[in-house]
């Protein structure tokens, strides 16, 4: 049968393909279909654009955690997890404090709507939820539009998702691991298999995209898939494939503490956390939402006039907001803040140690450093950029 395996490699950069330590993907650049260019969305939320063919301006799917005032936890697990916050401020020791989250995380996986509580203030939490994660993406329509999964549904044709990533799900093992799920279900009468390879996320994160450590990074993974293709091909000779860098990575240059300066700003109006507003510290951007009606303008302008953040990253508006095409409703933050190319936010809500990061992604998807790649086996030519929306209708047209 007629099978197509889509091989997400995460924060491939395009131009680790120029490095001369591919020859693997070199090869398939000549005799497929090339797009050297391959543009996300702004935000983080590529796999809904990948599965729908939308932007998140349509589907509402803009950071992978977002405020949701109806998606509250119930009162006696918020309780719960300000009396931990308490607790952790009184004693402020590491080891408690990750076997707290641990004890979260195994808990929220039981139940039916699971988010890790990554580094998140554990009195802001409830205020949080996943975005295109929330609920599981293969369900009917819960992306909001026909999904990859629907259409597949709708046609009877099976797909393999074990191998896959999503944040409410359990991690699979390493990338090997994966690739060895899917070898062993190579026999098996799926039309698509899904594969996530995350390893040059993690490198790239660590010692930065410039480092000799993602070079060895990048000449491992390229013999890794082509070992892998081999094996599967051997099995599924007419098997296609779909070699996908979802974004790319820039070296981290400097670092803004936004945490601070924003409790600053509010401790100069009197506004109390979680009360008179919340927040939310991607390792790039920043979120403000104000409670407090009387003076919420006021204060968004004392906060978009700071100093700081003005000559570390931008204040984005709602014309801005319409030229990035980023989804604006009811939950939308009253202060968005994005950092300049190369400007981290240290610490946010997803890591401590800084000084242990030398790579990142989530700037603006103009510059270049933000673009991946794609490669389809199924067809031929050179492309030279194209939306990541478009792999959608690549997907489709495989199966």
């Amino acid at each position: 049968m007629k099978k197509t395996v889509l091989i997400l490699i995460d924060a491939c950069r395009h131009d680790y393909l120029n490095r001369g330590i591919t020859p693997f993907l070199d090869t398939l650049k000549k005799s497929g279909e090339y797009t050297k260019k391959i543009i996300p969305g702004n935000g983080f939320c590529e796999r809904a654009e990948i599965f729908t063919g939308k932007k998140p301006s349509d589907t509402g799917f803009f950071t992978a955690i977002d405020y949701s005032a109806n998606r509250k936890q119930n009162a006696g697990i918020a309780r719960t997890l300000d009396f931990l916050a308490f607790i952790l401020k009184l004693l402020p020791f590491r080891l408690l404090e990750k076997i707290v989250r641990r004890l979260l995380w195994e808990y929220s996986i039981k139940t039916a709507h699971p988010m890790h509580p990554q580094k998140i203030p554990l009195n802001l939490i409830k205020y949080f939820s996943l975005t295109e994660d929330y609920t599981d993406m293969r369900e009917k329509g819960v992306l909001g539009y026909d999904s990859v999964f629907d259409y597949m549904r709708s046609r009877r044709l099976k797909f393999f998702y074990d191998s896959f990533t999503a944040l409410n799900l359990p991690s699979r093992g390493n990338d090997q691991d994966r690739l060895n799920l899917v070898m062993d279900n190579a026999k098996e009468d799926f039309s698509l298999y899904l594969v996530y390879i995350g390893n040059l996320d993690a490198v790239g994160h660590k010692y930065g995209p410039s480092s000799y450590e993602i070079n060895n990074a990048i000449q491992k993974m390229d013999e890794q898939l082509n070992n892998f293709s081999k094996e599967f091909s051997s099995i599924n000779p007419e098997a296609e494939y779909i070699f996908l860098g979802d974004h790319g990575m820039t070296d981290v240059r400097s670092t803004v503490d936004v945490d601070r300066v924003l409790k600053l700003e509010m401790r100069q109006y009197g506004l109390k956390l979680g009360v008179d507003y919340i927040y939310f510290l991607d390792s790039t951007l920043m979120r403000v939402w104000i409670f407090d009606i009387d003076r919420k303008n006021e204060i968004m302008r004392s906060i978009s006039e700071n100093s700081i953040l003005k000559s570390k990253g931008k204040f984005i508006h709602e014309d801005d907001a319409t030229l990035l095409e980023i989804p604006v409703n009811d939950n939308s933050a009253d202060i968005i803040w994005w950092a300049n190319l190369g400007v981290m936010i240290s610490p946010d809500f997803f890591h401590k140690k800084v000084e242990n990061i030398k790579g990142m992604h989530g700037y603006f998807n103009i510059h270049d450093d933000s673009k991946g790649f794609c490669i389809d086996t199924r067809t031929t030519g050179v492309v030279e950029s194209d939306d990541i929306t478009s792999v959608y209708s690549k997907i489709i047209r495989s199966l």
